[in-house]
């Protein structure tokens, strides 16, 4: 019988190395997940923060550039508003200038015109011209006044055969101004990407 306890004491010894070799590398590969697992999600967790940063840099980056944006039109809004308003009391205060700088304007600007016959009309609420200085600023061209009504308020016309010259310092500014809101809205508008 002592045989038989020896023999069960060596199954039970060979059963409880075998356990323990068993949860000795149970335990072991345990570490080995549990390790594997937390450098996996130390590795995710760094690359979910590069990623939020990324983001946030590029969403913060968008709301700075909108805001410029937004900002610049409000900045070109003003300068329209500002260069109307300037351009109005031009206007205004073309229509009260002095007689003799106002037909400065016109002796200036006749120059330009090549006519050597034809008719001339005058504003209709032109003040400041009449015939005998329209005829004087276009010597040595034989000029008559027209028989029609004009159909504008200020400046001259000049119609040599099929040709209209009209000079008018309210068209120019009001040319002007055109150019002026034209460059003004191109910048606002088309100039978002400087």
């Amino acid at each position: 019988m002592a045989e038989l306890e020896n023999l069960s004491k060596k199954i039970l010894d060979d059963a409880n190395r075998d356990a323990e070799a068993l949860k000795s590398e149970a335990k072991s590969r345990a570490e080995s997940i549990i390790k594997k697992s937390r450098e996996e999600a130390e590795n995710l967790l760094v690359e979910a923060k590069s990623i939020s940063e990324s983001l946030y840099k590029e969403s913060l980056e968008k709301r700075i550039s909108q805001n410029n944006a937004l900002r610049r039109q409000e900045l070109l809004s003003k300068k329209l508003e500002l260069v109307e308003q300037i351009l109005k009391k031009a206007r205004e205060e073309a229509v009260k200038i002095d007689k003799e700088v106002y037909r400065e304007y016109f002796k200036k600007n006749a120059s330009s015109v090549k006519v050597t016959e034809g008719e001339f009309l005058i504003g209709s609420k032109e003040n400041l011209v009449d015939a005998s200085f329209v005829k004087q600023i276009f010597k040595p061209a034989k000029l008559s006044e027209s028989k029609e009504s004009a159909d504008f308020e200020y400046g001259i016309k000049v119609i040599s055969g099929r040709t209209h010259y009209t000079l008018s310092l309210l068209s120019d500014i009001d040319y002007t101004k055109e150019k002026l809101l034209a460059l003004i809205n191109r910048e606002l508008f088309g100039g978002e990407n400087k």
